[in-house]
């Protein structure tokens, strides 16, 4: 796979595989990421053969994955697609597709999240508002309380640039409660937090 990105030094390249290790530590809160994703990758490609990482700063970044097949002398080779040799698609009809009947707000950074979590959250039913941090997701949510239109549902990335998932929700809790008022401490109150885990 190939990009033409932003790139990479070959100091950044040696480190690119180190857990909740950033190439550049502002990418972090600019594209709300981990520094977890590549290290998955390397320990399933490693299960199966290898993975390897070129890159030029200022051009892009190139990741090989090698696959250990085994021999493959009886194996019948797909020159060309043909009807018989194409995938078949799943019969919608037996794939048990939950029913969204709901007002659901979704808060995550990444575009391409953004388009796949939609597409299925309205493929199933419901109606999807995205947010693209915690605290456009925070004001979102607030104004459809004070319009009586309140979110049933809100799906909230954990790390995400301006006002992360932790933070927003804990506002949200608080700032939400029927008994909530503006003037008291904000520490008289101690909402109860239920484990919170990245939609996947």
């Amino acid at each position: 796979m190939a990009d033409t990105g932003i790139g990479m030094t070959e100091e950044q390249v040696s480190m690119l595989f180190t857990p909740f290790h950033q190439a550049d530590s502002s990418t972090t809160r600019k594209y709300g990421e981990t520094g977890l994703g590549l290290v998955i990758s390397k320990r399933l490609s490693e299960a199966l053969g290898d993975i390897n990482a070129r890159s030029v700063c200022g051009e892009g970044s190139t990741f090989t994955v090698t696959l250990k097949t085994g021999p493959l002398n009886d194996a019948d080779l797909i020159h060309e697609l043909t009807d018989e040799s194409r995938p078949k698609e799943n019969d919608e009809s037996n794939c048990g597709i939950t029913e969204f009947d709901c007002r659901l707000l979704l808060a995550e950074d990444g575009p391409d999240n953004q388009r796949l979590i939609s597409f299925l959250l309205k493929r199933a039913g419901a109606q999807v508002t995205v947010a693209e941090n915690g605290q456009v997701a925070y004001d979102l949510a607030l104004e459809a309380k004070d319009k009586d239109e309140p979110f049933d549902v809100i799906l909230m990335d954990m790390q995400m640039p301006v006002l992360d998932g932790y933070d927003a929700t804990g506002k949200l809790r608080l700032d939400m409660r029927p008994d909530y008022c503006p003037h008291r401490p904000r520490h008289e109150y101690r909402p109860r937090c239920a484990s919170r885990r990245r939609l996947q």
